[in-house]
Order: structure tokens, then sequence, then C-alpha cells
């Protein structure tokens, strides 16, 4: 399954150039990894409120390119803190793991796709 739904990077290409798309993607991925780790640094420290805002950022992130996957988890992971189920927060955690590093890295192969001069 694609990270990207392609109807929204289709959009997105109407109005940005292949470089500018392909530095919008490299962004994204640059900007996914910084702020997981970060989310993962506030979940060690228990700062749970810093977590949801962490995770409420970068779901618009994701959304915005179309990573409606990793943005639907998210807002749950936020909703999950906000309600205070820190064991389900943290199953939830685990999982955007997996998912951010797999949007960093497809973000990076759909920058290479569009603009192979791009640093990956």
């Amino acid at each position: 399954t694609p990270v990207f739904e392609r109807d929204v990077l289709s959009e997105l290409e109407t109005t940005l150039s292949a470089a500018q798309l392909a530095r919008m993607l490299e962004r994204f991925a640059a900007d996914v990894e910084a702020q997981w780790a970060e989310v993962r640094a506030a979940l060690d420290r228990g700062e749970t409120a810093e977590v949801a805002r962490l995770a409420h950022r970068l779901a618009g992130l994701a959304a915005t390119l179309g990573a409606r996957r990793l943005a639907d988890l998210l807002r749950e992971l936020e909703v999950t803190l906000e309600e205070g189920e820190g064991e389900e927060a943290r199953r939830l955690a685990v999982l955007g793991a997996t998912l951010a590093e797999a949007a960093a890295r497809s973000a990076r192969e759909e920058a290479r796709g569009r603009d192979p001069q791009v640093r990956v």
C-alpha cells in the first residue's frame, strides 16, 4: 500500500513544479524523522502533553501530503493521550514509529522520482 495518496500528490503537482514538490517531500522526510525523535524523547520523559502536541503537528504535515495512515494514527495517539490511556498510547507510538520511518523513506523515494538532483 502506498504511503502517499496519489490524488493528493497529483493535486500538489498542479500548483508546484517537480523540483518544488521534491523539496517539499524531502523536507517532510526530515521533519518526520526529527519530530518523531522528539516524540520518543517526550514519551520517555512521560510528557504526554508534549507528545500530544507533537503528534498533532505531525498529523497535519502528514495529511498535507496525503500520508493518511500516518496522519490518522497520529490523531489517534493524540486523542489517546488526552484521554489518559498511557498503555494504548505506547502501543500506538510503536506503530507510529514504524509508519513514520516508512513515510520518511517513501517521501525520499517520491522526491527522487520527481527531481533526481534532490539530496536524499
